[in-house]
């Protein structure tokens, strides 16, 4: 069973949510199960808000996770580039602090398809990032890994 992550000691809500793991070795890296509060979520919703087909909305103390809609904004290229640069870096540090995920090759594959990502030869204004890594089959929510 999959499980969310909020800080301990604090209101279940979007401030304190800490991330999504699918086994308890997927916490390495960040706060201790043991320092954190848990909740249990299907491995099924798991899957979901990793691959972004599900966000996660939380009201009441609640978490639950609902169908995502895709937003077809398309960005400029300063957008698109800084975009592109955080959430590479992002992921390229979480590959190197987590080299035994569960998810390393999903995320691996999705820095390989960054990786061929040239912003300087894509016409704008373009689909967000996000978008492009969907419709490749490579999105992977940072927050779920």
């Amino acid at each position: 069973m999959a499980k969310l992550l909020f800080s301990k000691g604090q209101p279940i809500d979007s401030t304190s949510f800490q991330r999504a793991i699918k086994v308890d070795g997927d916490a390495v890296g960040h706060a201790q199960l043991d320092t954190c509060e848990t909740v249990d979520i299907s491995d099924e919703d798991y899957e979901a808000f990793f691959n972004g087909t599900k966000n996660l909305v939380i009201e009441n103390n609640t978490p639950t996770f609902v169908a995502r809609t895709e937003d077809e904004t398309q960005v400029d290229k300063e957008v698109f580039t800084q975009s592109y640069n955080n959430f590479k870096q992002n992921l390229e540090f979480s590959i190197s602090m987590k080299p035994s995920h569960s998810k390393i090759t999903e995320a691996q594959a999705c820095l390989s398809f960054i990786n061929t990502i040239d912003v300087d030869s894509i016409s704008y204004p373009t689909d967000h990032l996000d978008k492009q890594m969907k419709d490749n089959g490579t999105f992977v929510a940072l927050s779920a890994f």
